[in-house]
């Protein structure tokens, strides 16, 4: 989407080394679903494409 980690924190309310966390991959599994919501909403996806992107990404990596 072009956004800064800050940018999609400061959306968030959270700081954007959890963010960074987050999108890294580096918080794993214990994101949320509520999280994942919000992080939908601010990109302006469905929490569908958003899943479907993640697994894109997880898939790409093996």
């Amino acid at each position: 989407m072009g956004y800064s980690q800050y940018r999609v924190a400061a959306e968030l309310g959270i700081c954007h080394q959890h963010y960074s966390r987050i999108e890294n991959g580096r918080i794993g599994k214990l994101v949320s679903f509520r999280t994942m919501v919000k992080i939908a909403d601010v990109l302006k996806m469905d929490i569908n494409e958003l899943r479907v992107k993640e697994i894109e990404y997880q898939n790409s990596l093996d």
